[in-house]
């Protein structure tokens, strides 16, 4: 029987802190919460590792917005600007003059990466929990706790997991219908702490 993953909040370039983490819990399935790209020193590199791990079997990866936003500006050419301002700039100059290497890392994140993911009774999301009905589209990607209502889990899940919000320390909110809600990016790219939440003994470790 498998074991319930390792999730790890927002990386943004830290392949150093990824790889710590790789090498922290050789033997264990890890759920990527999203936010490879942008801001940090080796976004390319980080990609590269994801790649490596979703294609392996070895990992889940989801979509961040920050992902979302590096494949809308080289495949559709939208929002480049708003992009290189939030971090895009470091994330395009690991490409500096290999452009096809940029966009087949954005064909392949906008094929493999999951909006969102449902295992041993937890849903894993980048930003909150998605919104059942569909209406809104943008909480998944963008919200932001208490400005985001958190939304019902599918029956049978009781936990969500989730990056998007950095805090200095990762955060368990018990809600009053009886679910949890996990906030685990540490800010990788900003306090150089990325967190890895140990969903069977919901013990989160320091990646420093």
């Amino acid at each position: 029987m498998t074991r319930p993953p390792i999730a790890l909040g927002d990386i943004h370039g830290r392949l150093d802190l990824l790889d710590a983490a790789i090498a922290r819990f050789p033997d264990r399935q890890l759920l990527l919460l999203g936010d490879y790209v942008d801001r940090g020193p080796d976004s390319r590199g980080c990609i590269q590792r994801v790649r490596e791990l979703v294609d392996s079997g070895r990992a889940v990866a989801l979509l961040g917005n920050h992902d979302l936003f590096m494949v809308e500006a080289v495949l559709r050419g939208q929002s480049r600007e708003l992009w290189i301002m939030n971090g895009g700039s470091t994330t395009l100059a690991g490409y500096e003059g290999e452009p096809d290497a940029l966009e087949a890392d954005a064909r392949w994140m906008i094929a493999s990466l999951k909006p969102w993911h449902v295992q041993d009774g937890t849903m894993f999301s980048h930003a909150m929990r998605p919104d059942p009905t569909g209406q809104d589209d943008d909480a998944h990607l963008w919200g932001r706790p208490g400005n985001t209502p958190v939304y019902p889990l599918p029956e049978g899940v009781t936990v969500s997991v989730h990056g998007h919000t950095p805090q200095q320390q990762p955060k368990r909110v018990g809600l009053q219908d009886g679910t949890a809600l996990w906030l685990i990016d540490t800010g990788a790219v900003f306090w150089g702490t990325l967190t890895a939440l140990d969903c069977e003994t919901w013990t989160p470790h320091a990646i420093t």
